[in-house]
């Protein structure tokens, strides 16, 4: 529900931008962008599922599998932009990709 309220409302401002293109317009359209970005963020948290997709990395990477590695090192990143672990082995299976 929220997410088709957040999507009607950028749409409101955009639409609004026809009419009259203020500064202040353009300010509350910025700002609802960025809302529903961290709104979008905050849904796709979870860390469980982020340490499972880091750990599944992990034994990829330990297969020497580095491009499927570094795809689900990815993914434990998009649902735990906190965890540090999933972003330092992406940099290890980065360095590796490299070699």
């Amino acid at each position: 529900m929220k997410k088709k309220l957040f999507k009607e409302s950028v749409e409101a401002f955009e639409s609004s931008l026809f009419e009259s293109k203020t500064d202040v317009v353009k300010d509350l359209l910025i700002d609802a962008k960025q809302k529903f970005k961290d709104w979008e963020i905050i849904q796709n948290t979870d860390p469980e599922l982020s340490d499972a997709k880091n750990k599944e990395a992990n034994t990829l990477y330990k297969e020497k599998k580095y491009p499927e590695a570094l795809k689900l090192y990815e993914d434990a990143i998009k649902h735990n932009l906190k965890g540090a672990k999933a972003y330092c082995n992406k940099a290890v299976c980065l360095m590796a990709l490299m070699q």
